[in-house]
């Protein structure tokens, strides 16, 4: 009797055995940044229009109308929570499809879970990106044809109005998809897109120009007090409505006079910039090896989808998160080419950087919003808090004040 060598090569293995790596990874990550959302997001989920309109409040004004006068910050949690893991699951559908058709090796997957293009993603649960996720992931799976036009055009629609700056964190990859599904089935597949881009580029216009003055603010935040039933809300948060694009740039520039954000630039640039570099290098050869040539269009409009975050790193805050939302898109793209066009992703000469750039990204952490910081295993923070939470008496639900 002779026993059959193990090999990672062993394609059979790997199809049927790639979650016992996958799912390690997925947890892995979750676990590395996993918290409580944060009094900033459940400020966030109080905004409405019944003070008049107001930009970043239609999420919070659809919410409006399951509730009463009132907003606790366990009903908000569970919300934010319920949409995570929504969109999250989808995510980790798409993959399991696309691996088994052997349109990506499992490895490019298991490093979206533990690179912080997912990791700030657990971070920032309940952020208003995510309602943003949780449209997309939902209609990626629409497969009737009038109906997910329909459903991509509201969610075109609604984007600005959720968050303005979604205009370059998630609407290129929308836009990408919608002319990736139209491609072989509608004749008018530019008249199409132009709308959708010309309809993104109206609804942040009006969002980004509107603002709140000083009077409206302070009546804005009593009233957002009151709505708040357990929790004290973001002054901070809320002042941000004040803020139009031209307010925003004059704030921009005054934040890059300080050497230490450009130091920050650099490091970001050196340690988390080579990935999706790396990835959307992979994808335009893999397109253009098994497709032949590709269009211009195509071109900048995948290069686009990958990189649209890092327009935001000049013009607003949060440098670590516009790179790791840079990551997030270059993956999110790279899983839809393979969805749609059934594209092989291969990097089988690059191997060796691959391999180099899971390791760096493996041991590379990134700072999270107000000094929180990764987690690694074996997550001795979670268990020193659960331990003192039981210790003490105190409640689970711990609101974070930071962002």
């Amino acid at each position: 009797m002779y026993l059959k060598k193990f090999s990672f090569k062993d394609k059979t293995f790997l199809k049927t055995n790639y979650w016992f790596f996958l799912i390690p990874c997925i947890l892995i990550g979750i676990f590395s940044a996993l918290r409580w959302p944060s009094a900033w997001t459940a400020t966030h989920a109080l905004f409405d229009y019944s003070q008049g309109f107001s930009k970043r409040s239609f999420y919070g004004n659809f919410l409006s109308v399951f509730f009463d006068e009132k907003v606790s910050y366990l009903e908000i949690t569970i919300i934010n929570f319920i949409i995570f893991f929504i969109w999250c699951s989808l995510i980790i559908l798409l993959i399991r499809l696309i691996i088994n058709k052997n349109l990506i090796d499992f490895k490019v997957c298991c490093l979206f879970f533990l690179s912080p293009a997912f990791i700030f993603q657990v971070h920032t649960i309940g952020y208003l990106e995510h309602v943003a996720f949780l449209l997309f992931t939902i209609n990626l799976f629409v497969r009737n044809f009038y109906f997910h036009l329909i459903i991509k055009f509201f969610i075109i629609l609604l984007l600005p109005f959720i968050h303005e700056g979604l205009l370059l964190m998630i609407t290129p990859v929308v836009i990408l998809d919608t002319y990736l599904f139209l491609k072989n089935k509608s004749k008018k597949i530019n008249l199409i897109i132009t709308i959708f881009i010309m309809i993104s580029i109206v609804g942040t216009c009006v969002n980004s120009l509107s603002k709140k003055n000083d009077l409206e603010l302070t009546q804005y935040e009593k009233y957002i007090s009151k709505k708040a039933k357990d929790f004290n809300p973001r002054g901070d948060n809320i002042e941000t409505l004040t803020n139009d694009i031209f307010k925003v740039l004059n704030i921009m520039y005054g934040y890059w006079t300080n050497p230490a954000h450009w130091t920050k630039l650099f490091m970001g640039i050196i340690f988390l910039m080579p990935l999706p570099i790396f990835l959307s290098f992979i994808l335009i050869k893999s397109i253009r090896e098994q497709r032949g040539k590709i269009s211009q269009i195509l071109f900048y409009s995948t290069i686009f989808s990958c990189f649209s975050p890092t327009f935001l790193i000049l013009i607003a805050f949060d440098i670590w998160r516009w790179f790791a939302l840079l990551q997030f898109t270059t993956f999110l793209t790279i899983f839809i080419f393979c969805f749609r066009e059934r594209l092989k992703f291969k990097y089988t000469n690059y191997s060796f950087i691959f391999n180099c750039l899971f390791v760096m990204t493996c041991f590379t952490s990134i700072p999270l919003f107000d000094e929180y910081e990764v987690n690694k295993l074996p997550f001795y923070n979670h268990l020193e808090n659960i331990w003192f939470i039981i210790k003490n008496n105190e409640s689970f639900l711990q609101i974070p004040w930071h962002r």
